[in-house]
């Protein structure tokens, strides 16, 4: 059984929705009080699948908001997002360092100001009372070197605008994305800032928490939040983010196999492009080279397990952060690549598997699946395999 009630002012004005047929709340009044009860008997037991997207609901519930329309909380979060006039003199003396290094170019400008908020300023949260929803003042947040992504989100839009770039708070949910839509109009029907920027005709989303972006902000990847509400007096309704292109993985391996009694070698050679070269750049960033090293060479272990695969050279890694584009070269020796299957027979046999391919690929265990599957989309990958 499940048994839900909610009193209330008969004052206070509630929006209801109801999701998936859930049940109508019977409503009794007393004393100017408003309760809304529900009461199941025997409710439905949902359960989950594999795969199943974040956005996926399946099971009946009950949407509750005061506010009435987007712009309601627009204007709840406009005072909370204010910036000063006046920027504080650390913050004045950072910004006129800055605009003397990129020659008052404003598109360099934004490069260089967002990848000091996203690699200088650390993402950490202390999100209690008030500061659940409103953020600490940007002075603040440079001057202790952390904040969360309401922080640093506010900090990043106060040194655009210091130079009259057109910069705002954006609210999204990055679980519901483009169902946010969905939602009844809340503060609570969010759970990240970013930052949406313009020059000219320019326009340009940020995820002040990401680290370790490179190339210019105007193209860098962008997690698909599928809609925003930008924390702008003139804004009335969410927006819709645009999809970005989020890059391509190029990857070859090359298998030079010996006659027998004799190692193999294996090369690969890996390329990746904006968001994979994002990822890969914070994780070569955030983890030490021979843990780095272990790791890969464990990867290719697994797929001679009779065999003895060892790495015969150091990892060679290049940056491009201009282009944003990463490589990496591996070389490993593989002992008794060919394996006898049955000893019966005195057939050899090698098998290369294409793995990389095979662990971007989903295999469903049930065939009768009703709910829908959550893909790594949009992804981009050329794999080839040289023997």
């Amino acid at each position: 059984q499940v048994y839900k009630n909610l009193i209330v002012s008969t004052k206070r004005p509630l929006n209801l929705r109801s999701v998936n047929h859930a049940p109508t709340a019977k409503i009794t009044e007393k004393n100017g009080l408003r309760m809304y009860e529900w009461n199941i008997a025997k409710p439905t037991v949902y359960k989950e699948e594999e795969f199943e997207p974040s956005w996926y609901e399946p099971y009946p519930y009950i949407q509750l908001s005061e506010y009435q329309e987007w712009k309601d909380v627009i204007q709840w979060a406009l005072p909370l997002y204010s910036s000063a006039n006046t920027l504080p003199a650390e913050l004045k003396q950072k910004v006129e360092e800055w605009k003397k290094i990129v020659k008052n170019d404003r598109f360099d400008y934004l490069d260089l100001v967002t990848r000091y908020v996203q690699d200088e300023i650390r993402y950490m949260g202390i999100e209690m009372g008030e500061y659940s929803h409103r953020p600490n003042s940007p002075e603040k947040v440079f001057r202790q070197r952390f904040g969360d992504c309401k922080d640093k989100s506010l900090l990043l839009c106060t040194l655009l605008r210091a130079i009259g770039i057109e910069a705002y708070p954006a609210l999204v949910n990055t679980y519901k994305r483009e169902h946010l839509i969905e939602r009844l109009p809340s503060p609570y029907a969010f759970n990240h800032v970013i930052v949406v920027a313009k020059i000219d005709d320019s326009v340009c989303w940020i995820d002040p928490t990401i680290s370790y972006q490179r190339g210019s902000v105007q193209i860098q990847y962008l997690p698909p939040y599928g809609r925003a509400l930008v924390i702008r007096a003139t804004d009335t309704q969410l927006t819709d983010i645009p999809q970005v292109y989020a890059g391509i993985t190029e990857i070859t391996e090359t298998y030079t196999v010996p006659k027998l009694g004799n190692p193999a070698k294996l090369e690969v050679s890996s390329k990746f492009s904006m968001a994979n070269a994002d990822n890969t750049r914070s994780m070569f960033a955030q983890n030490g080279i021979i843990d780095l090293e272990k790791n890969y060479a464990d990867f290719y272990a697994e797929l001679f397990p009779k065999s003895t695969v060892t790495m015969s050279d150091s990892i060679i890694y290049r940056d491009d952060e201009l282009h944003n584009v990463f490589t990496i070269n591996e070389q490993y020796r593989i002992d008794s690549i060919w394996q006898r299957p049955d000893s019966t027979k005195s057939t050899l046999v090698l098998d290369i598997n294409a793995q990389i391919l095979k662990g971007k690929l989903l295999f469903l265990s049930k065939k009768d699946r009703k709910t829908p599957i959550a893909l790594n989309f949009p992804y981009e990958l050329y794999y080839e395999v040289n023997v």
